[in-house]
């Protein structure tokens, strides 16, 4: 999500397979434009590849005309667009309720890959900061106390989480 004063935040984490703007194909015969600050803005997607990324782009009339036809893609679509606005509320109230900590290792994790056995996190600080709703200091402090604390590791420009459990406890708000 972006704000109109250029901060952003993090609303999704997708994986292989995962719809993206599927919400917006829900709408499609309803949108209309909406004002803001005098200015006409159509609600859009916006998506940040962090990784090499292969896409299926799908034509919204087509995926339209299947919904109302075919009753099982219409239901695939209903319950796509439930789990989205779920994970969208979760993040949200723990964007809200959690400490900045817990903020930056559920990203941490959100962020990991694997690679040869090794948990890497390649993301730089304002990314995470922009992620997590905060500034590049504050996230640093952070992940300088998860390197103090044995949690993390940087190597060269990424980190790589090495204390999984310990990262899972801290991103659900339990104090390590």
């Amino acid at each position: 999500m972006r704000f109109p004063d250029g901060r952003r935040m993090a609303l999704n984490y997708s994986g292989a397979g995962d719809l993206i703007g599927v919400s917006q194909v829900a709408i499609a015969d309803d949108r209309r434009p909406d004002l803001f600050d005098g200015q006409v803005v159509v609600p859009a997607t916006l998506v940040e590849a962090t990784e090499p990324t292969t896409i299926l782009e799908l034509s919204v009339a087509g995926v339209v005309g299947a919904a109302r036809t075919e009753p099982a893609v219409g239901w695939a679509l209903a319950k796509e667009i439930a789990r989205q606005a779920g994970n969208t509320q979760r993040l949200m109230a723990t964007n809200v309720a959690f400490s900045i900590r817990a903020r930056v290792a559920r990203h941490l994790l959100n962020l990991a890959v694997d690679e040869d056995g090794h948990t890497l996190v390649k993301a730089n600080q304002q990314d995470l900061a922009d992620a997590v709703g905060s500034v590049r200091e504050v996230v640093s402090r952070a992940i300088s106390q998860f390197i103090a604390e044995g949690h993390v590791v940087r190597v060269g420009r990424t980190l790589e989480i090495v204390n999984l459990g310990n990262m899972l406890l801290i991103a659900r708000g339990s104090a390590l």
